[in-house]
């Protein structure tokens, strides 16, 4: 049985970016829900299949060597903090922590890049869309449309964008009934605010 210390390593060796064909396949065999990652979803849509919607914060992250249906591939595992659940799973209706299973990850001088899949930094706060999976356990509802990063503003406080820090899309500002010249400077509470009748929505 193949383990990380039979993994070969070369000095000065730069990280390997697997081809994005083969980190689609390795989306598709983590989730059965996968092909939705692979088209555009809506903020409600991904609402209506979140079983948690939490304000936290990245306290660890950790990647392993992991098979998946005979497949070697990385896998990174995320405890957050949370700071504030806006939606609870009813198994679970006050979560003080959660754990993130994310596809993708580095490990030494390998690294896979999964397309549609988020990356998380230790300390950084973050709004996530959530699907139980056991227990504490969860994996992000469609990728990266299931995380939202918090970043501070002198001037206008917590703000919200994209996965990767981007300003949010103009689709989702207008379904938060925002005007679209706030993409760049949403804030963590008009967020909030607009987002509180969507979580109320029938699922």
């Amino acid at each position: 049985m193949s383990t990380l210390s039979s993994i070969p390593k070369f000095k000065n060796a730069k990280p390997i970016h697997f081809l994005a064909l083969m980190a689609a396949a390795a989306v598709l065999l983590i989730s059965p829900s996968a092909h939705a990652l692979m088209r555009r979803s809506t903020l409600a849509q991904r609402l209506l299949q979140a079983d948690d919607v939490v304000i936290g914060t990245v306290i660890e992250r950790h990647a392993e060597l992991t098979r998946v249906k005979h497949l070697r591939m990385i896998a990174t595992t995320v405890r957050l903090r949370v700071d504030h659940a806006l939606r609870a799973a009813a198994s679970d209706p006050a979560p003080s922590e959660l754990v993130i299973h994310v596809p993708g990850g580095q490990i030494d001088h390998l690294r896979l890049d999964v397309s549609d899949t988020p990356t998380f930094q230790e300390g950084e706060r973050v709004v996530l869309l959530l699907k139980r999976l056991q227990g504490p356990h969860c994996r992000l509802v469609h990728g990266e449309g299931g995380k939202y990063l918090i970043l501070n503003d002198a001037r206008r406080g917590s703000l919200l964008r994209g996965a990767a820090g981007q300003p949010l899309p103009p689709d989702e500002v207008t379904a938060l009934h925002l005007p679209l010249q706030m993409a760049p400077d949403v804030t963590v509470t008009e967020f909030l605010q607009q987002l509180e009748p969507l979580l109320d929505a029938p699922r």
